[in-house]
């Protein structure tokens, strides 16, 4: 649409070979009058409208494609400009542009003068390409800013070699919804500016499609019927066998090679723009070199003597055109694998009651993990692995090790002798102690039930990790077993994890003397530890492991009260009369699987661990007093006597004889009933603390103040 028009004065005589190209906000295409270069007839016509209804309409006005030359006043340098889509109207002395295209094209266009900037810069009203640092400043005829062009020559084409695009590529629509809806999207419903990350984007894609635009870009049967017809087979307009015998070789004349070349490209633009994508002449991508057929007469004529000096050009390129074809040029080279979905949107539709769209929508966010196929009857029962539905899904992949703790201290308190270590490159640790090295499959279930099922599962190539069973079971849950090669240690994250995870327990059994028989229970604690803390990680972007994993604030209440192996009271509530039912013990962190959240494990004066959740800490007239310090000093010999110290390993127990006992056939058998012997674990207590809690045993029978006696735990 036409909205701006200007009087040529006599004060203002210009060139006949230059022009203004003038911005103008009010035109919704490029105009380009007679003082420009028309490079392509895109075939297309608009209707164009005047400024004012008293005027007729211009009609079938094309749409092509020009090119305009501009000369930098300042250093002379030529530029060409080129601008798709314009309205090519001949009786228009200057051109008109809107800079609403100039910035869809990715020019930077500053169109305010400088007599109205406070402080003016030779940025302002000019058109900048950042790319290449070009500008092209701008002028005022009267109050319309413009900058002087010239129809380019064929030389000054050939001579110039800046050429810039001042319009987008591609198809123009100016009655696109999608401009003004993306332009509301940018206020809320009080005025303010969205945010970036909160914009809505109406892509060209969602826009409704012109009915009337796409019937006339169809061919019909009739049109494709038609220009079958009047083009044959293996018929093109630079055919080269139309050449005569005694013509000069192409390759000799350059100017004979180009014309050539150009009118090939004229034949390929034709074919694709009647839908064909393949310009081969044989019905066949590949004919059978034993069979004769009409092809065979085709691929004779290509053969021709004519074609001699062609053959003999192509080959010379860097990739010639000989008598093998590559399947690969014609075959699928990338392909892009979707979610395979077995209920689409129109069938959502129908079951749900819902719109289309919203069926659309609601497809694009869900997963459908079990896909079930559909039959007209029922020959057999559906499968009944569920895994994949029962287990939370992770976008993460993990990387999984074993470690081990040595055979000198013992096994734990649990009976573990190794521990299952997962990680992922964000540094969320989950472990899973274990008795053995062929428990890991156990703990990968345990791991999938109460983490998830992770996308990738990656290992070294230890058996117990890469068994039959163990990838059936990541198959079943829809997660990659990946296993490392043999000899990359340091590839696998968890081999890292391992080292900081056992240096922290090494340190928290240190500082507090603990048994060397908790260090599973050590490890889990220090495990949530370190996924609860905020960590310098690029990956976490300010939070911690446990958040970025979960997508859930981390909570540490039953982790921030007590250290490991600290001093508690606790309550025994089957504690009868006149026994206190607070009791002394340790602390060895939170208690998984038993309890509610806030529960502890505690460690009781006969070794025992049991969960409780009703707990304090030792006040400070409990620490400072001597009466409660005897009692810490009993509690810990007894907890040595049973588990070790950090130091040592739990001592063994003593083994029964295992020699046969002596019987003679001549002797009677015993008449009472055998009496059954239990071996009780001994404990050593000093002689000093006997004398002050047992004041009643005889002096005489006590051992020196420096020995020890032995109680036995009932």
């Amino acid at each position: 649409m036409i909205s701006a028009a200007s009087d040529e004065r006599d004060d203002h005589p210009t060139d006949d070979s230059s022009s203004r190209t003038e911005l103008d906000s009010h035109a919704n295409m490029i105009v380009v009058g007679k003082h420009c270069c028309v490079i392509e007839w895109t075939g297309r016509t608009a209707i164009v409208n005047p400024f004012t209804p008293d005027y007729e309409a211009l009609t079938k006005v094309p749409i092509v494609d020009a090119v305009i030359m501009y000369e930098c006043p300042f250093s002379g340098k030529e530029y060409v400009l080129l601008v798709r889509n314009a309205l090519h109207v001949p009786a228009m002395e200057n051109n008109l542009i809107p800079p609403f295209i100039m910035r869809e094209a990715g020019l930077l266009v500053n169109d305010i003068p400088k007599i109205q900037i406070q402080e003016p810069t030779v940025d302002d009203h000019a058109i900048i390409f950042e790319e290449s640092d070009f500008k092209i400043p701008l002028a005022l005829w009267g109050i319309f800013s413009y900058f002087s062009t010239t129809a380019p020559t064929n030389a000054q084409l050939e001579a110039c070699d800046d050429v810039y695009l001042l319009s987008p590529n591609g198809v123009w629509n100016p009655h696109s919804e999608s401009y003004s809806q993306n332009e509301e999207n940018m206020l809320d419903w009080e005025g303010n500016l969205v945010e970036k990350r909160h914009r809505r984007q109406v892509l060209l894609s969602e826009v409704d499609e012109d009915e009337a635009m796409a019937s006339a870009a169809t061919i019909s049967t009739v049109e494709s019927h038609a220009v079958d017809r009047m083009i044959p087979e293996a018929a093109f307009i630079s055919d080269l066998s139309s050449r005569p015998h005694s013509e000069v070789s192409p390759i000799f004349d350059q100017e004979r090679l180009c014309s050539l070349l150009s009118k090939r490209a004229q034949d390929s633009h034709f074919i694709m723009s009647i839908g064909s994508t393949n310009a081969w002449a044989s019905s066949h991508l590949v004919e059978d070199d034993d069979s004769s057929t009409d092809s065979d007469t085709i691929q004779e004529s290509l053969d021709d003597d004519d074609n001699t000096a062609m053959r003999d050009y192509l080959a010379q390129m860097d990739e010639p055109l000989g008598a093998d074809i590559d399947l690969d040029d014609y075959m699928v080279s990338a392909s892009h694998a979707k979610i395979k979905r077995s209920v689409q949107a129109e069938h959502l539709s129908k079951v749900w009651c819902i719109d289309m769209e919203t069926a659309e929508k609601t497809i694009g966010i869900t997963s459908q993990n079990c896909n079930r196929k559909q039959t007209s009857d029922l020959p057999r029962n559906y499968a009944t692995n569920d895994k994949m539905l029962r287990y939370k899904r992770i976008t993460e992949f993990f990387f999984m090790d074993t470690f081990y703790a040595t055979k000198k201290a013992g096994k734990s308190s649990r009976g573990n002798a190794c521990c299952q270590l997962f990680v992922t490159d964000k540094g969320f640790v989950y472990v899973v102690p274990m008795t053995r090295e062929a428990d890991v499959l156990k703990a990968v279930k345990q791991f999938a039930k109460e983490i998830g099922a992770p996308d990738a599962l990656i290992c070294d190539a230890a058996k117990a990790q890469t068994s039959k069973d163990m990838r059936k079971f990541c198959n079943e849950i829809g997660t990659t077993l990946r296993a490392l090669e043999e000899g990359t240690p340091w590839s696998n994250k968890a081999e890292l994890y391992i080292g900081l995870i056992k240096e922290a327990v090494r340190k928290d059994m240190k500082s507090s003397s603990s048994p060397l028989a908790f260090w599973d229970y050590c490890i889990e604690r220090r495990a949530r530890i370190n996924n609860l803390t905020a960590r310098n990680l690029f990956q976490l972007h300010g939070t911690n492991a446990h958040t970025a994993m979960m997508n859930e604030e981390g909570d540490i209440s039953n982790l921030c009260q007590y250290d490991w192996y600290d001093w508690c009271y606790y309550r025994e509530h089957t504690a009868k009369f006149p026994f206190n039912r607070e009791v002394l013990g340790r602390v060895l962190g939170p208690a998984k699987g038993e309890g509610n959240d806030m529960a502890q494990w505690i460690l009781k004066a006969n070794g025992n661990v049991v969960p409780r959740r009703t707990l304090r800490p030792l006040n400070t007239a409990e620490l400072h007093s001597s009466t409660e310090a005897k009692k810490r000093s009993i509690y810990d010999a007894l907890i040595e006597g049973r588990w070790g110290t950090a130091m040592s390993a739990p001592p063994k127990e003593s083994k029964e004889d295992e020699f046969e006992e002596y019987t003679d056939d001549d002797e009677q058998p015993p008449s009472e009933s055998p009496i059954m012997q239990v071996t009780m674990p001994q404990v050593e207590i000093p002689t000093e603390l006997c004398r002050k809690f047992l004041p009643n045993l005889p002096a005489n029978s006590l051992p020196p103040p420096t020995e020890f006696i032995g109680f036995y735990i009932i």
